[in-house]
C-alpha cells in the first residue's frame, strides 16, 4: 500500500559538499588503503599506477551519474561512441535506456573535460567508457560513502545508495530553479509526477527563503547598503505593479 511504503527505498540527494567528498573518497580510497595494508612491503609503481586509476574510474562513474542522471546499467553499457564531443552530448542508445528508446543528456563542460580527459589515446569508438571490471559494485559504492563521511541513513530514515545520485542530479536541477517540464526531460521520466514526487529532494530547496522572496503587500524592502528598510515602503497597484508613490 501506498501508505507504508518501504523506507529503505526512499532516498534523499547529497549535497554539493558531500557529493565532493564522495568523488574524493573514491578517487584515493584504493591507494590509500593498499599503502596502509603494506606500511612494510609498500606497493610498487606498477600497483601505484593500476590503484590510481582504478580510483580515477570510480570517481569518473559517480561523477557522469551526478552530472547526467544516468542509471547503473545505462553508464556500464555507455561507449565512446556514445559521447557527443562537438554537440556535447551523451547517446543512450534505445538497447540501454530503462524506456527501450533512443535517448541523449546535454554534457556539462566540466563532466565533458573530464571524460575527454579519461578517453584512452588507443581507445575504439565500441570500447566501454568504463572498462570491464572497473564499476563499482554496491559494497564499493558503500565503502567509499564511508570513507567520505556519508551517513547511509538520515535521522528520517531517508537512505543513500547509488541510486540515489540520480536523485541528486534532478534535486540539484530544482535547486537552480529549473522548470519541472525540463526537469523531466533532462530525467528523461514518461511522468512529471515520478520527477517531482520521487525524485526531488525537497530538503536541498530553500523553501523558507523562497516565501521571503514574494512580492507581498506591505513588506519594506531592504536597502541595499547595510541591509536597513529604505525611507518609503513598498506597495502594488491592483495588477500586481510596483508604485513608485503618489
Amino acid at each position: 500500500m501506498r501508505g507504508t511504503a518501504d523506507r529503505r527505498h526512499v532516498r534523499r540527494a547529497l549535497t554539493p559538499e558531500e557529493a565532493e567528498a564522495l568523488l574524493h573518497a573514491a578517487r584515493t580510497r584504493p591507494l590509500k588503503e593498499a599503502t596502509e595494508a603494506r606500511i612494510h612491503a609498500g606497493v610498487t609503481d606498477k600497483e601505484r599506477e593500476r590503484l590510481t586509476q582504478l580510483g580515477e574510474v570510480r570517481a569518473l562513474v559517480y561523477a557522469i551519474a551526478l552530472g547526467t542522471g544516468l542509471r547503473a546499467g545505462e553508464i556500464r553499457r555507455l561507449r565512446w561512441c556514445d559521447i557527443d564531443e562537438r554537440r556535447r552530448v551523451v547517446h543512450v542508445p534505445a538497447a540501454s535506456s530503462k524506456s527501450r528508446r533512443d535517448q541523449s543528456v546535454p554534457l556539462a563542460e566540466v563532466l565533458l573535460d573530464q571524460l575527454v580527459a579519461a578517453k584512452p589515446r588507443t581507445a575504439k569508438p565500441t570500447d566501454p567508457v568504463i572498462p570491464a571490471g572497473m564499476f563499482p559494485n554496491t559494497r564499493t559504492f558503500h565503502r567509499d560513502r564511508e570513507a567520505a563521511g556519508i551517513e547511509r541513513e538520515d535521522d528520517t530514515g531517508r537512505v543513500i545508495d547509488f541510486h540515489g545520485l540520480r536523485t541528486s542530479f534532478i534535486s540539484w536541477l530544482a535547486t537552480q530553479g529549473v522548470h519541472p517540464r525540463v526537469a523531466q526531460a533532462l530525467a528523461r521520466h514518461a511522468s512529471i509526477e515520478t520527477t517531482m514526487a520521487r525524485y526531488t529532494d525537497l530538503a536541498l530547496l530553500d523553501v523558507q527563503g523562497t516565501v521571503e522572496r514574494l512580492p507581498l503587500p506591505g513588506a519594506a524592502p531592504k536597502a541595499k547598503k547595510r541591509g536597513r528598510p529604505v525611507s518609503q515602503p513598498r506597495s502594488w497597484d491592483r495588477r500586481g505593479e510596483r508604485r513608485t508613490g503618489t
